[in-house]
């Protein structure tokens, strides 16, 4: 009994802790779908893509710019974008991206929209 409530103890915690990792105060996870909702009246739309200039020629989202995020000038490459605009942010299939939005929000965006990967994007 003892083990089983350990068990289940564990998998809550590991489920909390993967729920609250996935946002933050200035970092949202999204969807192609809410993506296309937030930016249909949006004059301006910041929208990078983090991966390589090989995957990037291979297909990506209509308007997106290219930033590597393996550069190791990532974040100074991302500071020609508006801190106080929402930026939204993908890579293949969203590890990359999850990590990329971290970055930008230590560096000061005050809104970031993590869009996952272009793998469902493409779906």
């Amino acid at each position: 009994m003892k083990n089983m409530f350990k068990t289940i103890l564990m998998l809550a915690m590991t489920i909390a802790i993967s729920c609250t990792a996935q946002t933050s105060e200035k970092v949202t996870v999204i969807d192609q779908h809410l993506y296309n909702e937030l930016t249909q009246d949006m004059e301006i739309v910041q929208l990078v893509d983090v991966r390589t200039p090989d995957e990037y020629a291979e297909g990506y989202i209509n308007d997106a710019e290219n930033i590597n995020f393996f550069d190791a000038d990532f974040v100074s490459q991302c500071e020609k974008y508006d801190k106080n605009l929402p930026i939204f942010i993908y890579c293949q299939s969203g590890g990359r991206s999850a990590k990329a939005s971290a970055k930008l929000e230590a560096a000061g965006f005050t809104k970031v929209y993590d869009v996952g990967g272009y793998r469902d994007w493409k779906k």
